[in-house]
């Protein structure tokens, strides 16, 4: 979806906890990226959310969130366009579907 921002065509990723009953976590992405999958990252010394970001008029890419929502992890500029799906496995490895 496309998040309330000054900007157009930002995505954004949130987590909301029914528990508590907030946003316990939010990414926004950059002008022009739309988040298009997000999955956890099965390591917890190494990211908190792997996320694919796609755009038509920029290269998608890939990246690794920490809990802080910083990207501590990048890959796939000038490789991808559309992605339609990722998923990381139990090991680490991440398959992405475009």
């Amino acid at each position: 979806f496309f998040t309330k921002s000054s900007k157009p065509f930002v995505g954004a990723v949130i987590l909301y906890d029914t528990r508590a009953g907030a946003t316990t976590f939010e990414y926004t992405s950059s002008e022009g990226m739309l988040v298009s999958d997000v999955d956890i990252d099965p390591d917890p010394n190494d990211a908190a959310y792997v996320v694919s970001e796609s755009s038509f008029g920029k290269s998608g890419r890939v990246i690794k969130l920490d809990s802080s929502g910083n990207i501590v992890f990048s890959f796939g500029e000038g490789v991808f366009s559309i992605i339609n799906s990722l998923n990381v496995g139990l090991d680490g490895s991440i398959v992405v579907s475009t």
